[in-house]
């Protein structure tokens, strides 16, 4: 479980930054961040790279803050589509319109056609 300290999060939709000073705290791999909602949870991937290149350790430090801050922005967006994609509500609203629509112009030239029959019948 992650502290509140160590992360930020938007309104409207879901997005979770995670703060530097935590990011530095993690060792290079994969890890996995799941975020719990009232009705479901949403989890995601991201990694943590180690830094390239440079001597210094300033510089080290650097790059790792801008990988970790690019994997965050990553992870926060497949996080972002996948719940989306798995909490979408179910409407009930399965069927296709299309096939209605058929079906209606069909009844409609049926009746027609029994309109015309009849009338010629009684001529």
């Amino acid at each position: 479980m992650v502290s509140a300290d160590n992360y930020t999060t938007q309104s409207g939709s879901t997005i979770i930054t995670l703060k530097s000073g935590y990011l530095k705290g993690l060792s290079v791999g994969t890890h996995k961040i799941t975020v719990i909602y009232t009705d479901g949870e949403c989890s995601a991937d991201f990694e943590i790279k180690r830094a390239t290149g440079g001597t210094s350790t300033e510089a080290t430090t650097e790059d790792r803050e801008n990988t970790t801050e690019a994997t965050t922005a990553t992870a926060t967006t497949e996080s972002k589509a996948a719940t989306t994609a798995t909490n979408a509500p179910k409407t009930g609203d399965n069927s296709n319109p299309l096939v209605w629509i058929v079906l209606l112009v069909a009844a409609c030239g049926g009746m027609a056609g029994c309109t015309v029959y009849g009338k010629r019948k009684h001529k």
